[in-house]
């Protein structure tokens, strides 16, 4: 459609896309333990008190963020609750 020999398109701006890591920084991030408990069927999570499964979920998630690309992670803690 044309108005006044200009073009209705191009008479519109759209607005700015965010960038991917900014729309990301925006969103509160998920737990890595309710991902994994969401997921897990109810008779295998039914053996485990919920502060067993809190922290197995915390050092899961420490693991997680310390792994660095090309390396592998091995996480043994003898104090693990």
């Amino acid at each position: 459609m044309r108005r006044e020999g200009r073009s209705v398109m191009a008479s519109v701006k759209s607005k700015p896309k965010k960038k991917a890591a900014a729309a990301k920084a925006e969103e509160k991030p998920a737990r890595l333990a309710d991902y994994l408990l969401a997921r897990a069927p109810a008779e295998d999570i039914a053996a485990y008190d919920a502060a067993d499964l809190e922290r197995a979920g915390e050092l899961a998630a420490r693991a997680v963020a310390s792994h660095r690309k090309g390396e592998s992670v091995v996480a043994v803690d003898a104090d693990s609750g």
